[in-house]
């Protein structure tokens, strides 16, 4: 039966001196055809549909190895400039400052991850579609760089928009 079927095969015999032999033979082909065309394309179909299902567990998998990702960046920042805070490192109250719009802007990063997470399962479940709107591509610049500028800096590094 080929690669989709390795351990099945089809046997067609007649009895000898069955009566009506010569109507019976080709109808028990053509049946047995159909049925043998039917298992097949019943196999190729489930085969496809296994295949289409294995790669969306992988994308939803990858996706969410991603996510977690993009969520443990600020959460790994926040942490760490909260813990200096706490444990008193930062003397100078200029730093100190430094340090909470490095919070805020962070948790805010974090709020902004969350609800394009969010976002995205609503569209999966059939929700509302997004909402477009206009961008000024000058000003979302020069926020990622604004978000950017700090890790820039501290790797000796200048960066423009």
């Amino acid at each position: 039966m080929g690669a989709a079927l390795p351990h099945w095969s089809v046997t067609v015999t007649a009895a000898a001196g069955a009566a009506g032999g010569r109507l019976l033979l080709p109808l028990g082909a053509l049946f047995t055809a159909a049925l043998v065309a039917l298992i097949l394309a019943t196999g190729w179909t489930l085969t496809r549909e296994a295949g289409r299902n294995w790669e969306e567990a992988r994308r939803k998998t990858d996706f969410v190895a991603n996510v977690s990702h993009e969520l443990k960046t600020p959460l790994t920042s926040i942490r760490l400039h909260a813990e200096m805070l706490e444990a008193g490192r930062v003397p100078a109250a200029e730093k100190q400052r430094h340090y909470l719009r490095v919070l805020v802007g962070e948790s805010r990063r974090l709020a902004r991850l969350v609800d394009a997470v969010l976002a995205f399962s609503r569209l999966e479940r059939g929700g509302p579609p997004l909402r477009l709107r206009r961008v000024v591509l000058a000003d979302a610049a020069a926020g990622v760089c604004a978000a950017a500028a700090p890790a820039v800096a501290a790797a000796g590094m200048r960066l423009e928009a």
